[in-house]
């Protein structure tokens, strides 16, 4: 008797975990659509960014290195 409740039990659990694991992958299907919405606005005008300028004044990563900025 014991056995039988234990399977079924087993049984049902089962179930219910994959109709939860269905509805995560679903759910996750659909805010998908929503994130690649987001990725894909483009901007009205596009941002052109150059590794080469020198001008500016606190770019010193690249550049000789001054010890009275490091102190």
């Amino acid at each position: 008797m014991r056995a039988l409740l234990l399977r079924r039990l087993g049984f049902a659990t089962t179930l219910l975990t994959g109709l939860a694991l269905t509805g995560s992958a679903v759910h996750g299907v659909s805010g998908m659509d929503t994130s690649l919405q987001v990725a894909a606005t483009v901007p009205e005008r596009p941002v052109l960014v150059s590794d080469h300028e020198r001008d500016r004044a606190d770019d010193w990563c690249d550049g000789p290195r001054d010890e009275r900025r490091l102190s």
